[in-house]
């Protein structure tokens, strides 16, 4: 079994996946259905990592999310690029760190400039960088396998179903939330350090350093990434026989996460989202968490999870507990919101992880009970046909549509030469078409204006009303005259 529950002996397992070695041979070794074929999961490496099996979960990651590319960008991706002129350059660092909302998202904003900088405003540059961010991350989500708890053989499993999960898309379709993909990124690698650390049998301060710098640049990718901490305690009791030491060595994490808390909380006076509904301590966060929890497993991971309590035998029940933490441990920093009542779906991405390793535990749990090859890539393969048609069909219609009335806009303001163009009715606030128009366009701010009531009848009018969040339709898109 690939849990690995109890104490290896002899030399440490590196954390970094070894692609040396065995995987040096020809590629058409890499062909060979045992090095990569999910009906033959018990023939995989379990002492290190295997670059066949990191190339599948890449192709994966990428391939499933290559149609939405072809989508445009959505009225918060304006946004993104607006902030990243603003607050990329490396001049304008310095007001970046006064600004109490968006210096927690400074590394995502700092790409984004560059991503422009280098490529254009483009959709396409925009979404590639954040598809392979997202391949990064299940390769980030396969080095787990250097854990002692979970060994390279299951966490490779939990990279695929992974990849495989459809409840966090947003977070890899739309652009804006990026700062979920850096804050993911950086707290893996924040973990992987931090087991390296634990798992050495002598001081290595190249670790500890690395997991320290790591958690920093997390802590400027999202505030969310303060869970990291309570992952890294999780870890030491998984990983490390001994406690006063790890402890010791968390200790630097634990201030600098309580110091991060104060300093987001003494600028809530400039920072909307204490009151916007997305950060509220008097709301019911208990019940949102359990809620979202329950949602993030629903429906495959309950099953896995049913099979699993069923089935297993007891000396695994540690790693589905370091799963079931995991989950709760993420999700538990955006349960304090009061416009919804569950976590919405792009905050899902680090707790899919937890979702993606009870989905591994229950399948080769039932590939030993009814001892059949193909039990594992019969699950997978469920599970991807599932969530795969599910989003490229309603989701990306969805997507499809929301983009629609920006998209609308646009092309009236090709049609029409006159200036300027009276906003009477738009789906979304003013601001966004603005933002959508001059960064489209490279029309001026002035050449589009707000007015809802029924005044300048000499000036071209645009209205998008209400349907387009029904049918994606524009009802009288040029009401011009």
């Amino acid at each position: 079994m690939s849990s690995n529950d109890s104490p290896r002996p002899g030399p440490l397992p590196s954390a970094e996946v070894d692609l040396t070695a065995a995987d040096s041979k020809p590629f058409a070794s890499w062909l060979r259905p045992s090095r990569w074929s999910l009906i033959h999961y018990n023939d995989w490496r379990d002492d290190s990592g295997s670059a066949p099996i990191a190339f599948l979960i890449v192709l994966l990651s990428v391939a499933i999310y290559l149609p939405f590319l072809t989508l445009p960008l959505l009225p918060d991706d304006y946004l993104q690029a607006t902030l990243a002129r603003k607050y990329g350059p490396v001049s304008a660092w310095g007001a970046l760190a006064e600004d109490p909302l968006y210096r927690s998202r400074a590394t995502s904003l700092i790409l984004t400039y560059w991503t422009e900088t280098i490529f254009g405003f483009s959709r396409l540059a925009f979404g590639i960088s954040s598809i392979l961010i997202h391949a990064v991350n299940a390769l980030l989500v396969y080095a787990l396998g250097a854990a002692r708890r979970i060994g390279w053989r299951l966490s490779a499993l939990t990279a695929v179903f992974f990849v495989l999960q459809e409840r966090y898309h947003e977070a890899v379709i739309w652009y804006s939330a990026l700062p979920e993909l850096l804050a993911f990124c950086f707290g893996l690698l924040t973990l992987l350090f931090w087991v390296r650390w634990l798992r050495s049998p002598e001081p290595a301060a190249l670790a500890w350093v690395g997991a320290l710098a790591c958690f920093c640049l997390a802590l400027l990718s999202k505030e969310s990434a303060v869970s990291v901490t309570l992952l890294m305690l999780l870890f030491v009791f998984s990983e490390s026989g001994l406690r006063r030491r790890p402890l010791r060595a968390l200790l630097p994490f634990g201030f600098l996460a309580a110091a991060y808390v104060v300093l987001v909380f003494s600028g809530q006076d400039r920072n909307h989202h204490f009151w916007d509904g997305t950060f509220s301590l008097q709301a019911g966060a208990l019940k949102a968490l359990i809620g979202s929890a329950i949602r993030a497993l629903w429906i495959w991971g309950i099953v896995g999870l049913i099979v699993f309590l069923v089935f297993a035998s007891r000396k695994r029940y540690g790693v589905m507990t370091l799963a079931l933490g995991w989950i709760l441990i993420t999700l538990l920093p955006y349960s304090f919101l009061t416009y919804m009542p569950r976590v919405p779906s792009r905050h899902h991405y680090l707790a899919a992880v937890g979702c993606s390793l009870i989905l591994a535990l229950g399948a080769t749990t039932l590939q030993e009970r009814v001892r059949r090859r193909w039990v594992i890539g019969l699950c997978a393969m469920l599970i991807g046909v599932h969530h795969i048609s599910y989003l490229w069909t309603v989701k990306y219609h969805q997507f499809r549509e929301r983009s629609e009335p920006i998209e609308a806009l646009l092309r009236y303001m090709r049609r029409e030469q006159r200036r300027p163009v009276v906003i009477r009715c738009f789906p979304y606030s003013f601001d966004e078409a603005r933002r959508a128009v001059v960064l489209r366009t490279g029309e001026p701010e002035g050449g589009l204006v707000l007015d809802m009531a029924s005044g300048n009848a000499n000036l071209p009018s645009f209205c998008a009303d209400e349907k387009f969040s029904q049918n994606g339709q524009v009802s009288q898109e040029a009401r011009g005259r």
